[in-house]
């Protein structure tokens, strides 16, 4: 018995597909992310349990991000757990109780039966994408938390100006974004046959 027959037992085969949305997220990349979408309703695949999940997992990542010694209590297989590990470097707290505001507001809509279930989640997810798209306090927060991460990092050195000013990829800092991409293992993000 390995990974793959226990996710394909227990239901756990979106956990890619969670997180290859996720770092899409992360990096802004909006056509990764209408891809995502789109292949969950050409597959004729339900939204609203996949959204639920995707609720479950930002919630996975805040644990990570603010408790790492509690990890043992999500139950995740070891490469979930490593991957989790990963992605979470990519968001702040902030970014994440940002955009879990955000996917609460959706599923509640999403729910309601009588909207366009793609088009929320499309439209939710480019704006968790980006910050600068909504005028919410949280997504300002989040802005603000970003560029005091970006103006300690040039303080230490550890960023340079013209790097900080890059504004092509506006969700997750340059620095988190540059270790997470130079990893081997980025099979997450580019393996769509999974």
């Amino acid at each position: 018995i390995d990974a793959e027959c226990v996710r394909s037992v227990s239901g756990a085969s979106s956990r890619q597909l969670l997180e290859r949305l996720t770092v899409a997220v992360a990096k802004s990349d909006k056509q990764k992310i209408f891809e995502i979408i789109a292949g969950i309703y050409d597959s004729s695949m339900d939204i609203s349990p996949f959204w639920l999940e995707l609720i479950r997992f930002y919630r996975d990542i805040l644990v990570c991000l603010t408790s790492p010694n509690s990890l043992n209590s999500l139950e995740l297989l070891h490469d979930e757990e490593e991957n989790l590990k990963k992605i979470s470097k990519l968001f702040t707290v902030n970014d994440i109780t940002y955009q879990s505001r955000l996917l609460d507001e959706a599923y509640n809509s999403i729910q309601r039966g009588n909207t366009d279930k793609r088009l929320i989640a499309e439209m939710t997810l480019i704006k968790m994408s980006d910050a600068r798209y909504s005028d919410n306090v949280d997504a300002l927060a989040s802005r603000i938390a970003r560029l005091e991460e970006e103006l300690s990092l040039i303080k230490s050195g550890a960023l340079s100006i013209c790097d900080a000013v890059d504004s092509s990829q506006p969700n997750a800092s340059k620095a988190s974004k540059a270790k997470y991409e130079k990893q081997e293992d980025n099979k997450i993000y580019n393996d769509d046959n999974e």
